[in-house]
């Protein structure tokens, strides 16, 4: 749903996950080494982007917690952070 608003701003222009994951591959990091910072912050800077989207997800029996952040690339900080807890249910489970 996020990307979905995020593409209807003009002011915005969304890199394909595809692309990221060549990038990543070309550089040896996995997916997930980019709730790291510097890594994040890194491929922010090969993209040629101004922010990056970060995030995880994080199962247990009952929730699903989903955190995540935007970065702005240029000083390398932290712009926002936002965590939701959703209940672990028949609608959830298809999506994880």
């Amino acid at each position: 749903m996020a990307l979905v608003e995020i593409t209807k701003l003009e002011s915005m222009r969304v890199i394909e996950r595809q692309k990221v994951n060549e990038i990543l591959e070309e550089q040896g990091i996995a997916s997930m080494d980019l709730m790291n910072i510097t890594n994040a912050i890194e491929i922010g800077k090969l993209l040629a982007v101004n922010y990056i989207l970060t995030g995880s997800i994080v199962e247990s029996s009952k929730t699903v917690a989903i955190f995540g952040r935007i970065i702005n690339v240029e000083p390398a900080e932290i712009e926002s952070v936002a965590q939701v807890i959703v209940p672990k249910n028949s609608n959830v489970e298809p999506l994880l």
